[in-house]
């Protein structure tokens, strides 16, 4: 009897520790930091999921507009100042991040389905 109720035990907090510690979950928050050289972004081919609070901080190397297609958020950065915004993520897709005045493409950011 005892026996069986070690084994329950033991099977049940194995369960429990193996819901929780799932290497698939998705963070609810996440920030992605990209620098702006001439029409160069790095991160180049940034992703989210859908449903996430992003918080976007754009460094650029000259006084620039940032805009960030689909979700028409616009970054007025200043030179080697990092500008931040946050937001959660509502819609999925490919977005175009381009350089405004120029309409620069510099990158697409996808953001999948959760």
């Amino acid at each position: 009897m005892l026996k069986a109720l070690i084994a329950g035990g033991i099977a049940a907090l194995t369960m429990t520790v193996a819901a929780c510690g799932s290497s698939s979950s998705v963070p609810s928050a996440v920030t992605i930091t990209f620098k702006v050289t001439g029409s160069t972004i790095t991160p180049a081919n940034p992703k989210a999921v859908k449903g996430q609070k992003l918080t976007m901080v754009i460094t650029t190397d000259k006084d620039e507009q940032v805009h960030f297609h689909g979700y028409d958020i616009h970054f007025d950065c200043k030179a080697n100042t990092p500008l931040s915004k946050t937001f959660t993520l509502d819609k999925s897709g490919s977005f175009e991040m381009e350089l405004e005045a120029t309409s620069t493409h510099l990158t697409n950011f996808e953001v999948s389905p959760s």
